[in-house]
């Protein structure tokens, strides 16, 4: 199961889209999650590898990177990994065809510009992102 899916700059750790499953996303040990995966993002940079797990007690991060993005997700240890990646790849996809359209060839510049948290968490609402599944 994926509990959380977050989508930050790489350069800051800058989150710009995040959704997570509203069943757990009450749980004391969701806030330790969350907590932990803006740790991960804080200790990023270009030089990061780029697609990581981990293990976090029962579960695990995944994460890809791209074009100074990141894309984490939180999933039970036993999800299959090469699903999640797919999953990953997936919102990836999305997120740069979404800013594409939105902002043509500048999308990079207004991902690197970005000065609030969650500048672009219409993406969230437009495009599936699936959690829980």
């Amino acid at each position: 199961m994926i509990y959380l899916t977050m989508v930050a700059r790489v350069q800051d750790g800058l989150l710009l889209v995040a959704s997570s499953d509203a069943a757990h996303d009450m749980s004391e040990q969701m806030d330790v999650y969350k907590s932990q995966a803006k740790q991960v993002l804080r200790k990023l940079n270009p030089r990061s590898p780029a697609k990581q797990i981990i293990e976090s007690g029962p579960c695990s991060f995944f994460y890809l990177l791209d074009q100074n993005i990141c894309y984490l997700a939180l999933a039970d240890k036993g999800y299959p990994k090469k699903l999640l990646f797919s999953y990953l790849e997936d919102i990836k996809d999305g997120f740069i065809q979404e800013l594409t359209r939105d902002f043509g060839p500048e999308w990079q510049r207004q991902v690197e510009t970005a000065a609030r948290p969650y500048a672009f968490i219409k993406f969230g609402t437009s495009y599936p992102v699936i959690v829980g599944g």
